[in-house]
C-alpha cells in the first residue's frame, strides 16, 4: 500500500504537537526536506529498498558501469536474449586467468568491483554490442508536494516519521539536552535492522558468489 508525503506530514505534526495553523514552527517545505534526506539515509542503509531493474548498454571490455542515479549495484541479471550471468569474485577469476581481461567473449559471470559500488566487471569481457539486464538501487526523487508518492513499502512509514521528528527536534536545543532527538534517530535505525533480520529470516539461502564459468 503506497502513501504520500503529506500522510507523513500530518505524522511529524503530530509527534511535535506543531498542527495548529496560525502557530506552525516548522514549514510544510521545512518538513518535506527531512522527507527527502529520510529517503537517502534510508536509501545509503537498505539500497534493496530502492531497487529498479534496468537495461544497460555493454560497454567493450571488462569494466561496466550502472546508471548515472545508481548508489549501488545490487545484481547483473543476464544478457539480454543471452545466458544468465553467474556472480563470482574477481579474486578467484584472477588467479584462474590471469590475462582474462585481453580475452573478449561472450560473458558468463560477472564480479563486483569493490572499490566502486556502480561499477561491476563482466567475463569474459563483451565486445560492447550487448545489453545486459542489471538490479540496480536508484537514488530516491525529493519529494516536493504533499502529494508525491513517498517511494517506500508503507511498512516503512514509521521509520521515516522517525527521521524528520529527529530532524526537527535537533532544533530545539531543550530535545537534544534531554536525549528526543537521539531516541528519533535510534527508532529510524532500528526499524531498518528489524527489517534486514526479517529479510534474513524470509530469504535464508545463500547468494553469495560462485565459482566461475569457462568457456
Amino acid at each position: 500500500m503506497s502513501f504520500n508525503a503529506g500522510d507523513v506530514l500530518a505524522d511529524v505534526r503530530d509527534a511535535l504537537q506543531d498542527t495548529d495553523v496560525d502557530l506552525r514552527r516548522h514549514a510544510d517545505s521545512t518538513i518535506l526536506g527531512y522527507l527527502s534526506d529520510g529517503l537517502v539515509e534510508t536509501c545509503v542503509r537498505r539500497p534493496d529498498l530502492f531497487s529498479t531493474l534496468a537495461v544497460i548498454p555493454a560497454a567493450a571490455g571488462a569494466f561496466q558501469s550502472a546508471p548515472v542515479d545508481s548508489v549501488r549495484v545490487i545484481d547483473v541479471i543476464k544478457l539480454v536474449g543471452g545466458n544468465v550471468l553467474i556472480e563470482c569474485e574477481k579474486d578467484a577469476v584472477d588467479a584462474d586467468n590471469p590475462g582474462w581481461m585481453d580475452e573478449p567473449g561472450t560473458p558468463l559471470n560477472w564480479m563486483r568491483y569493490v572499490k566502486d559500488p556502480n561499477r561491476f566487471l563482466l567475463a569474459p569481457p563483451p565486445v560492447g554490442t550487448e545489453s545486459i539486464q542489471i538490479m540496480y538501487a536508484r537514488t530516491p526523487v525529493r519529494v516536493a508536494a504533499l502529494s508525491d508518492v513517498v517511494p517506500l513499502p508503507a511498512a516503512y512509514r514509521p521509520a521515516l516519521l522517525a527521521y524528520a521528528v529527529f530532524r526537527a527536534e535537533t532544533k530545539n536545543d531543550q530535545s537534544v539536552l534531554d536525549g528526543r532527538a537521539k531516541l528519533m534517530w535510534d527508532v529510524f535505525l532500528a526499524s531498518l535492522v528489524a527489517s534486514v533480520q526479517s529479510k534474513e529470516t524470509t530469504d535464508g539461502f545463500d547468494n553469495g558468489p560462485k565459482t566461475a564459468r569457462r568457456r
